[in-house]
């Protein structure tokens, strides 16, 4: 897996910080196009990065109007993992009316690889194209309490080079440590805080340990049956 050594704070094209940091409002709302824009005016356009793996495989369902996503698939440095993805969700044309989307892989505290690609991925996606096209600086703003997501989150940003990480709704003091390790791809480990348990748990992040293809199907819940067969899953996947 890559790496992205992380840089000095960018500045705007007059050697200034932004003067206006435009704000993460959600999942969809806070989206690549107006990132872009802001970040085209030399001001901080800021991603969400939130549900990205949610966001990522619905708009491949939905059949890519434009190929936005598959352009910044293509960009992805580890080629094979980006059209493991693809194969698995990009339905062209889009689902036909009534349709169901397929269920993506939960990401899980001891577990959950194929959640954790789709992650990354969704990450990538939507920073490389905030990015692209342009010199501006652009932000990814992330949720502290929503912890499984942001270690793989915040690598497939640095791999796409955002400029900034924004964390709210949290503490978010081992934000810095977890960018650096990161962005030499070394493995990290996050506590979770689970309420009313005394004892933390630990949830560890390995880019290294990205799954091929295979895993992207495979994994309970990834859209394919749990035990292998054929068909719907009883599950929903």
């Amino acid at each position: 897996m890559p790496t992205a050594p992380l840089r000095a704070p960018k500045v705007t094209a007059d050697g200034a910080p932004p003067q206006v940091i435009q704000g993460g409002m959600g999942v969809g709302v806070s989206g690549w196009r107006l990132a872009r824009a802001v970040s085209r005016t030399g001001q901080l356009g800021v991603v969400s990065g939130t549900a990205l793996d949610a966001v990522l495989a619905r708009r491949l369902q939905l059949g890519d109007p434009g190929g936005d996503v598959r352009r910044a698939l293509a960009a992805f440095p580890v080629p094979e993992l980006a059209a493991a993805v693809l194969e698995r969700y990009y339905v062209p044309g889009g689902l036909a009316e009534g349709e169901r989307f397929r269920t993506e892989p939960m990401l899980r505290a001891e577990r959950g690889e194929a959640g954790e690609l789709l992650t990354v991925l969704g990450n990538f996606v939507e920073v490389w194209l905030a990015k692209e096209g342009h010199e501006g600086v652009v932000g990814v703003n992330y949720l502290a309490k929503v912890q499984l997501a942001l270690a793989p989150g915040l690598f497939g940003a640095i791999l796409a080079g955002v400029d900034y990480v924004l964390v709210g709704a949290g503490v978010p003091a081992h934000v810095p440590e977890l960018a650096t390790r990161l962005s030499r791809g070394e493995p990290v480990t996050v506590e979770l805080t689970v309420d009313g348990d005394t004892e933390p748990y630990l949830h560890r992040f390995d880019p290294r340990s990205l799954p091929a293809g295979g895993a992207v199907a495979a994994e309970p819940g990834a859209g394919g049956r749990c035990d292998g067969g054929e068909g719907p899953c009883e599950c929903g996947g």
